[in-house]
């Protein structure tokens, strides 16, 4: 399995800096593991 890139990562820390979800949440909506 690839490591996620660098973009991406930076994407879900955005998104959880500004809606303020939990981790959980993050992993569901980007279909990661938590």
């Amino acid at each position: 399995m690839r490591p996620y890139s660098v973009d991406f990562r930076q994407k879900i820390i955005d998104v959880w800096k500004k809606e303020k979800i939990s981790i959980r949440g993050l992993a569901q909506r980007f279909d990661v593991a938590k």
